[in-house]
């Protein structure tokens, strides 16, 4: 499987040094293999998830419906480990400039 947290920014047009510029992402994401859409999950207030998945490569992609820049062209390619829950860190693009 897969766990991790989900974050975005920029936040603000311009970041300052010693101030968080990205925050938690909390969304409904796809699980894609292959192209097709396999399963989603839903990311908590804090960026939070744990979706179960076999071993293999996959894509992420945040829903149509998050607060990202153009969700459906930032796909994020996973690969979920043999044994236990693979941990990541998976960042998207707000688009503010």
């Amino acid at each position: 499987g897969l766990e991790g947290y989900v974050i975005r920014g920029p936040m603000q047009p311009v970041c300052i040094n010693g101030q968080p510029c990205e925050e938690p992402f909390a969304a409904t994401f796809h699980v894609k293999q292959g192209g097709n859409a396999i399963q989603h999950f839903t990311s908590g207030a804090d960026g939070y998830f744990v979706v179960y998945l076999e071993p293999g490569a996959y894509e992420i992609v945040p829903d149509e419906a998050a607060p990202v820049h153009q969700p459906a062209q930032q796909a994020r390619a996973i690969s979920v480990g043999e044994t236990g829950l693979t941990l990541v860190e998976i960042s998207f693009d707000t688009g503010i400039r």
